[in-house]
């Protein structure tokens, strides 16, 4: 039998599920052009920030309750795994509760619980309109990642062998795999999480370790703009972007775009195309730059802070830049960018 061909990864995010009808059609003109599929998804629109603020408020039961129930109304007609996942989540705030101040590790199996909940029951969805899916836990599946709970890093030579099985035993079956993005395990074996936004990278990451040619990122209303349309009312999507391009863009302050999305596209060499559900006229395609193309796009980082430090022996000190690198580790502040001078260390800080 000839190998499968590498299938085609397309991500949805969570306010694109608002209509998984509208999902489901695009799916199935997917699957009819491009042989298999796999989908990685986002938690359902504001599920994060839920979870986000029962970790803010680890001792309120009474908010813990409210949120689980809407939780609840949030997943309507779940199957039997996604109501165990209800459960589960339960159990995790009645542990957040005992816990009170919750570590980091504690904190990544509460976020997970937003793409747990969303694979069962677009899985259930996509069943009734007719779709073989699978729900996939990508912790379950062999996605490992760094030990940076919180902001962690596929680990591609660790993940390729259990991601290709797991997932090609799903593909050969003529079934359809419906992944978690956003988090994997750890090399401790715990769950991980990728960071704000991380199912665009988690499906980036899936796509390079599958050997495949294109991934889509399947945004709700917009694509790619060339400016934050509430600081620029004329902003445009943009047709393409390099890979150079987007990943400035998405560094330096650019929701769409997980920052890591990029780093695994251009490793292996892969097509990203950013789309919109609504309208399939919108879309942005990331690859290779082309001589002679002109893309223009403005993003802003904000708040920032300048800290100059006047450091005796400036950059010539060995080890002070690690030194104070380290040190802001440890306050929880990051460096967007860092200058030096024979007698300064200038650093632009994201408080």
């Amino acid at each position: 039998m000839p190998p499968r061909p590498p299938p085609l990864v397309v991500k949805f995010g969570g306010a694109s599920l608002s209509d998984p009808d509208r999902v489901a059609r695009d799916i199935r003109g997917l699957r009819a052009k491009s042989g298999s599929v796999v989908v990685v998804v986002s938690a359902r629109e504001r599920v994060t920030d839920l979870l986000l603020e029962a970790l803010s408020h680890p001792r309120s039961r009474e908010r813990h309750a409210r949120i689980l129930e809407e939780m609840r109304r949030r997943h309507p007609r779940m199957p039997p795994d996604g109501r165990r996942r209800l459960d589960r989540l339960r159990q995790l705030l009645s542990q957040l509760e005992r816990a009170g101040a919750p570590d980091a590790p504690l904190s990544d199996r509460v976020l997970s619980q937003g793409e747990r909940l969303a694979v069962h029951w677009l899985s259930a969805r996509l069943r009734e309109s007719g779709l073989p899916a699978v729900p996939v836990e990508a912790d379950h599946l062999g996605l490992t990642t760094d030990n940076a709970y919180g902001a962690s890093c596929i680990l591609f030579d660790e993940s390729r062998v259990a991601v290709r099985r797991g997932l090609g035993r799903i593909l050969d079956r003529g079934d359809l795999p419906i992944v978690t993005g956003y988090f994997g395990r750890s090399l401790e074996g715990r769950v991980a999480t990728l960071g704000r936004g991380g199912s665009d990278y988690a499906a980036a990451g899936i796509g390079a370790l599958l050997g495949s040619t294109h991934v889509e990122l399947v945004k709700r209303h917009v694509a790619v703009l060339s400016a934050d349309p509430s600081e620029v009312p004329g902003a445009r999507s943009l047709p393409e972007l390099s890979y150079e391009e987007a990943e400035e863009l998405a560094q330096f302050g650019a929701r769409v775009l997980h920052p890591l999305t990029i780093q695994p596209a251009r490793a292996y060499r892969i097509v990203v195309k950013v789309r919109s559900l609504e309208d399939p006229s919108v879309v942005t395609t990331i690859g290779p730059g082309r001589a002679g193309r002109h893309n223009r796009a403005i993003t802003v980082l904000r708040p920032l802070r300048l800290l100059r430090l006047r450091v005796p022996g400036g950059r010539q000190r060995p080890g002070i830049v690690a030194e104070v690198a380290h040190e802001l580790a440890v306050a929880g502040v990051n460096v967007v960018q860092l200058f030096t001078s024979s007698a300064l260390l200038c650093l632009v800080l994201a408080p």
